[in-house]
Formats: structure tokens, sequence, C-alpha cells
């Protein structure tokens, strides 16, 4: 069961979510895990910039090849 202060990290992400999506941006499944991960301690924003790096790369390399 989800705790209390987890439950409210959620609203504020989903109100943060319908923000970006008045503003023509989604917010991908994978970022609000990514999010959720950085609120909750078990990731640090580096290391999310860093995950997203390197899917930037694996995506780029396919286009050239």
């Amino acid at each position: 069961m989800a705790s209390e202060n987890e439950n409210k990290m959620k609203r504020i992400l989903d109100n943060t979510a319908m923000s970006a999506k008045m503003e023509g941006y989604d917010l991908t499944p994978k970022m609000r895990e990514q999010c959720m991960d950085i609120l909750s301690g078990t990731k640090s924003l580096k290391e999310c910039i860093t995950e997203i790096g390197i899917k930037y790369d694996e995506n780029n390399s396919k286009e050239e090849g």
C-alpha cells in the first residue's frame, strides 16, 4: 500500500504532467517513473539524466546506421 507521502508525490506529479500537457508536452510513463525515483530518493537526478543520455545516443546511432 502506498504511503501518504507517496500519494502526495503522485498527485504533485499528476498536476505537473497536466501543466506540461497544456503546453504541448507529454510525460511518458518512463519519465513519471524517473520522477518518482528521484522524489523517493532511489535514484539521483544525475543517474536519470545519464539514462536519458544513453537512450538518446542509442536512438541517434540507429538513425545514422
